[in-house]
């Protein structure tokens, strides 16, 4: 179980039984693998629903598989959904607001009209 081939050149190659990192590099080909399913893998294998991880001994079971689909199906939208709910009006609401103060202190001592001037077409433009 330590010694396998590599996928691509059929080299034998040793891991530590640690329950180290599963990402391998054949040293004579330069085949990158994962030691748990022994395909040759992209940089998202062990995001995927492979059932591999990327450390440990062995691989996901089919029950932890469905339930990292799932998660991801309805995580994915939830998650964005939430953080275009809050980003977006702290955006809308927020960057005229900064703008908004940025010009009051630099028009603070200015006259009044030349100051809320300034800070409406400051807030427009933001805005707009």
């Amino acid at each position: 179980d330590d010694i396998k081939p590599c996928p691509r050149c059929q080299v034998l190659i040793v891991k530590m039984d640690d329950g180290s990192c599963n990402h391998m590099t054949c040293a004579v080909c330069g085949a990158e693998f994962c030691w748990l399913c022994m395909k040759e893998i992209s940089d998202l294998h062990y995001l995927s629903p492979s059932g591999c991880t990327f450390w440990g001994k062995k691989p996901w079971s089919r029950k932890k598989k469905i339930l990292w689909q799932l998660g991801t199906l309805v995580g994915a939208p939830v998650g964005i959904g939430l953080v275009a709910g809050i980003a977006v009006p702290a955006m809308i609401i927020g960057i005229p607001v900064w703008v908004g103060r940025k010009l009051y202190a630099r028009y603070e001592h200015a006259n009044r009209h030349k100051r809320n001037l300034a800070i409406a077409g400051g807030v427009t433009a933001s805005v707009s």
